[in-house]
């Protein structure tokens, strides 16, 4: 405010106060100043004593960088020495393998044409698998490598000559039927990188074993047979045996020096020899069985358009107790067949489980799963389930149809306990053949509406008895499952019910 404005004493009074309030806050401010201060002037006298830290610091920090320089110019001199040691060393290692295989080159030769002269087929064929894995190229890459090159094709001409005697001897051997030198030059093939020519010459040599015994085994059986019933169902399994025998023996043999994965090939080629047997033998006993007639006249007479041919007699009717016999050869048949393909398969999955690759393993096993389910014997098992099933219905239908007829016609009934027999029987056999015993419990219920209660008893209690001892026996080519067995157990201990009421029957 202007002083010549200040007219009156109000107006100075309020001047006054105005200055008097500036004095105290300049006042204040000062203060303020005074006692920050004395806080800068500590600071102050901090900085100048870590002036003199900071001076040694410098002085460390250059020191340390010097260091540091002198260390890295020791380790890129150190790094290039190393590099150079690495270079050599590698050059070193190089002489050293080629040094170490122009040694092993000189002693293939040298080892061949001895082992030759000598007729040790197992050793030359020992110096020229290593001679194979030798680098040939990195070997003679140098113009004045004439010498090894002479070397690597005397080596080559050996081998040849090599393979040619062990081919030759291997095929002397086997038609002189000589077991000891047919595993001793198979055992080579594969030394020699043969090892698909060794396995096909194997596998035909198996294939000749199995033809003799074959062979054999057709002379012994036109002599006189003690089981004439089932002469054919013997057959298959002296064939099943034998060629399972054959896998048997020689597989350790082919895994050993062949690898894994090998052992289904062999397999294959000689289940080809085994299926042409054994479709001889199959159309064998469907002529000597009268297979096809039976098959066809069960047929006709399940099918409803034949039931005037029935009436008029121009169907014949099958023989019971025959298809029973037939029912029964089948029976084992099919039994002996899967028997043996759960052998090959057992056998051909456990060696491709042992390869390592995936793929590779996943190849295999579909291999083995090929060539069981393309084998005769597969295919010939699902044909004898069809005629099977067409026979036994055609034969239980004839005794159901008849039985209806009697106890429609006979209230007091006189039921032919032989036929009902029959129907039991056909059924164990049916059960048996489908690994089931379902088809059992259900055919029970026959004796029940049998009035000859004494013949009833004789009759269940060989049903009872036939069956323990079939279940028993290992021969007979039952493979229940745990349920199975339950169900089986439950319809002996049935049988057995049955039993005991007909006996209390007889007391009445």
């Amino acid at each position: 405010m202007d002083s010549s404005s200040l007219s009156t004493l109000l107006d100075i009074r309020q001047k006054c106060e105005e200055i008097r309030l500036e004095e105290d806050r300049g006042n204040q401010r000062l203060e303020d100043l005074l006692h920050h201060g004395s806080k800068i002037g500590v600071q102050l006298d901090n900085l100048r004593k870590f002036l003199t830290t900071l001076d040694h610091v410098k002085l460390d920090a250059d020191q340390l960088c010097g260091m540091t320089t002198l260390t890295s110019s020791l380790a890129e001199s150190v790094s290039a020495k190393v590099r150079r040691l690495d270079v050599m060393k590698s050059h070193i290692s190089g002489c050293q393998s080629r040094v170490d295989d122009l040694l092993d080159l000189q002693n293939c030769t040298e080892g061949v044409r001895t082992s030759l002269q000598n007729e040790d087929f197992e050793e030359a064929a020992g110096h020229i698998h290593r001679f194979l894995s030798l680098d040939e190229a990195a070997l003679t890459s140098k113009e004045d490598d004439s010498g090894l090159r002479d070397a690597f094709a005397s080596l080559h001409a050996s081998r040849a000559h090599l393979m040619q005697v062990v081919s030759a001897q291997f095929d002397l051997a086997v038609s002189q039927d000589d077991a000891a030198s047919v595993e001793r030059f198979f055992k080579i093939f594969p030394l020699l990188n043969m090892q698909e020519e060794g396995l096909q010459k194997f596998s035909k040599c198996l294939q000749r074993k199995l033809r003799e015994a074959w062979t054999k085994a057709q002379l012994a059986g036109k002599q006189e047979h003690k089981r004439e019933n089932v002469k054919f169902a013997d057959l298959l399994t002296i064939l099943l045996e034998e060629t399972a025998r054959i896998i048997e023996v020689h597989q350790p043999l082919v895994e050993t020096y062949y690898g894994p994965g090998n052992l289904t090939y062999v397999v294959a080629e000689l289940q080809k020899e085994c299926d042409s047997h054994f479709r001889e033998v199959i159309e064998s006993f469907r002529r000597g069985r009268n297979f096809e007639n039976m098959i066809s006249n069960a047929k006709m007479w399940l099918g409803t358009e034949s039931k005037s041919k029935r009436r008029g007699g121009s169907i014949s009717k099958l023989d019971a107790k025959a298809v029973d016999a037939l029912l029964g050869e089948l029976v084992l048949i099919g039994a002996r067949i899967a028997l043996y393909t759960k052998f090959i398969t057992k056998r051909c999955t456990t060696d491709a489980e042992t390869i390592e690759g995936l793929e590779e393993k996943s190849t295999m096993l579909g291999k083995v799963e090929k060539v069981v389910k393309g084998s005769q014997a597969v295919r010939c098992l699902e044909e004898l389930l069809g005629d099977y099933a067409s026979i036994e219905n055609e034969q239980r239908g004839c005794i159901l149809r008849r039985d209806e007829y009697w106890l429609q016609n006979f209230p007091t009934g006189y039921l032919d306990l032989s036929q009902a027999y029959n129907v039991l029987q056909s059924s164990i056999q049916h059960g048996k053949l489908h690994a089931t015993t379902d088809t059992e419990t259900a055919r029970l219920a026959f004796l029940l509406h049998l009035n000859h209660s004494e013949m009833s008893v004789d009759y269940a209690k060989t049903m009872r008895k036939k069956l323990m001892q079939e279940v028993d026996h290992p021969e007979q080519g039952w493979d229940l499952s745990t349920k199975d067995r339950v169900k089986l157990d439950n319809s002996i201990g049935q049988i057995q019910a049955l039993e005991d009421q007909f006996r209390q029957v007889n007391r009445l």
